[in-house]
């Protein structure tokens, strides 16, 4: 029972810093340009991750037949995390919809159709239940599920692959960090989920697979707002409004009375608001320097080229007087 409630609490406590981690990625990238149809696909699967981290929790933590609804929904949200990763590959860097209409289509199609097999029989048809380990049936349609986002995750990194060779500069360096930032997620996700709950049978690594998806998302983020990085009061102000709401956030769920529960979760509240609020005017007051150190600079292309026709002036008067 100990140990139980150890890897309970564990458990929680990674999906806690994944998943916040991941919808705080989210929520600043779409701060930094909510016009940006790339920016509104990477926040779109920042909030289908950290559904998934959740139902994720719940599959490990309950042991009877309530826990088949939560594997089904850990592959049925495994579906859009596949398919809008795609889609962002597809996309990126464009601020507008450059995907071709009829893959866009098809993607949406087939990510519908595998979401359905997730969430039937066709996926997961049942339980085998036994003492601490609970084994979930293969449905028939299984096999295929699999095959179809392997395909699409191979599809995608072989985009990434190609998108990297053929580009250069700031681009090159961005896919350079979406890449490894695939790589080492998918790495860790195969080696230690796959391999070990497949193969040899061992779940104890699964706890963790909301950490070890985030290499996706922070390799991402960063690609996204690479330009933005360099201003360190925007940095600043997003991280201390991070780390206070995972701090309030795990104070919440570890708090041992209800008094102290609801006094964190106001204050979670709180600090969500405030740090939103904090993050913005950060935001605007990065943006309206920018705006006029833009303008100083047209000031200052306008004053030299006053210059040069006020030179060129006095050298015609004087060509005039001779």
């Amino acid at each position: 029972f100990e140990n139980y409630m150890l890897d309970s609490s564990l458990n929680l406590f990674f999906t806690l810093v994944g998943a916040s981690t991941i919808a705080f990625l989210g929520t600043v990238v779409i701060f930094h340009d909510r016009k940006s149809l790339t920016n509104v696909i990477f926040f779109t699967h920042t909030i289908v991750i950290t559904l998934w981290s959740i139902a994720n929790y719940f599959s490990l933590t309950i042991f009877d037949e309530r826990a088949l609804f939560w594997i089904r929904a850990v592959i049925f949200l495994a579906v859009p995390h596949v398919f809008i990763f795609f889609l962002f590959v597809q996309n990126f860097p464009s601020p507008k919809l450059s995907i071709r209409k009829t893959l866009l289509a098809l993607s949406l199609v087939v990510m519908v159709l595998m979401m359905a097999i997730a969430g039937s029989n066709w996926g997961f048809k049942s339980l085998d239940i036994n003492k601490d380990k609970i084994i979930p049936i293969p449905g028939n349609l299984m096999p295929v599920f699999g095959v179809v986002l392997v395909v699409i995750s191979l599809i995608t990194i072989w985009y990434i692959m190609r998108k990297y060779l053929y580009s250069s500069g700031l681009l090159k360096r961005q896919w350079l960090t979406i890449g490894l930032g695939l790589f080492i997620a998918y790495t860790l996700l195969v080696f230690f989920v796959f391999v070990r709950v497949v193969v040899h049978g061992d779940t104890r690594f699964v706890l963790y697979s909301p950490l070890f998806i985030l290499p996706i998302f922070i390799g991402t983020a960063y690609a996204i707002l690479k330009h933005h990085l360099f201003n360190v009061k925007v940095i600043a102000t997003e991280t201390l409004t991070f780390a206070l709401l995972v701090a309030s956030l795990v104070q919440f769920f570890f708090a041992q009375t209800t008094t102290t529960r609801i006094i964190s979760l106001l204050t979670t509240i709180i600090l969500f608001y405030f740090g939103v609020l904090l993050i913005k005017s950060v935001l605007k007051e990065v943006e309206q320097r920018e705006e006029l150190q833009k303008l100083s600079e047209q000031l200052k292309k306008a004053n030299t080229e006053l210059e040069s026709l006020s030179r060129f002036k006095s050298q015609m008067l004087a060509l005039s007087a001779h």
